[in-house]
């Protein structure tokens, strides 16, 4: 059998801090079923360890899900045999079984892994039968957040800007309610990490972004784009006009922002300077028009000598 998708999720350090994080009693089986994953939940509910369980199937054995009568499910309607079987998602009221002997009442949900088209196992949700919907939104909300933030720099990602500036521009359309885009891009990046490497380069990266969250309103928003390019969202407040004025002081403060990060290296210290690229939303504009514009100005920036801001 091909346990490429196992493998990816199991080596994943990403996935497994956030099944670890999770309320719930998570874990994978094959075909055979046999335990491929057990998370800490899992763990604390059932008493057994995931090096206990690994490539073990838990068909008779000792933390299988039991009936009310204690009978084990796997000689009669296991869901999670089922699902393996012909694919359909299950949840049912179910027991499992403790180290000590103690049988817990779970309700358990039942999921098919695929590979290309075919099934390779299954994923099993546990939760103590009152926890069941607190645990769900625990879940939606870790996965939610894993898939619109940035893993290195722990700041929004490029697919949150996008849908965060799609709503700021209906509001200006609706409600006039003004804000500025700010598009940056660290200067000399490249030749930065080939000298210091990498390393230094992303603590760089996570440093600046520490800096900048750290110093707007909570209004306001600021994403990675990619490698070394960043966006900001820059909100009017309720009493003031978005002005030129406001704009540049804007730009102004996170160019110096940026340019005092320091990182020690040796016995000195290493910065970045970044160019900037800022404009003011328009009614007319969509997410690309917006971004586009935010981009030349940056550009202006850099072949203006870099280290600074454009305003238009």
């Amino acid at each position: 059998m091909n346990n490429t998708i196992y493998n990816e999720i199991i080596n994943n350090s990403t996935y497994n801090e956030i099944l670890d994080s999770i309320g719930s009693c998570i874990f994978f089986v094959d075909r055979d079923l046999r335990v491929r994953l057990w998370n800490k939940t899992a763990e604390e509910m059932t008493g057994f360890r995931f090096d206990d369980l690994i490539n073990q199937s838990c068909k008779g054995n000792l933390h299988c899900h039991i009936e009310k009568s204690s009978e084990p499910l796997c000689f009669g309607s296991c869901p999670l045999s089922a699902t393996i079987h012909d694919g359909i998602p299950r949840e049912a009221l179910v027991y499992i079984r403790h180290m000590t002997g103690e049988r817990v009442p779970v309700r358990a949900q039942t999921k098919p892994i695929f590979e290309g088209e075919h099934i390779i196992g299954s994923v099993a949700i546990l939760n103590r039968s009152e926890e069941l919907q607190e645990n769900k939104n625990e879940i939606v909300g870790s996965l939610t957040k894993m898939a619109l933030t940035d893993k290195l720099t722990g700041l929004y990602n490029r697919s949150y800007f996008e849908g965060e500036l799609n709503v700021k521009l209906n509001q200006l359309r609706s409600d006039d309610a003004q804000f500025g885009v700010l598009f940056l891009d660290v200067d000399n990046f490249g030749f930065f990490n080939k000298t210091y490497g990498h390393e230094l380069g992303d603590r760089v990266l996570v440093e600046m972004g520490r800096s900048i969250t750290g110093n707007i309103r909570s209004t306001d928003a600021f994403c990675r784009w990619g490698g070394e390019e960043f966006v900001g969202l820059f909100c009017a407040s309720s009493s003031h006009a978005l002005t030129n004025l406001i704009l540049s002081n804007v730009g102004g403060k996170v160019v110096k922002l940026i340019r005092d990060v320091r990182i020690p290296h040796g016995d000195g210290e290493l910065g970045v300077t970044a160019s900037i690229g800022i404009t003011a939303a328009r009614k007319t504009d969509t997410v690309e028009s917006i971004i586009a514009r935010a981009d030349e100005l940056m550009g202006k920036s850099k072949r203006a000598g870099k280290n600074r801001y454009t305003l238009g």
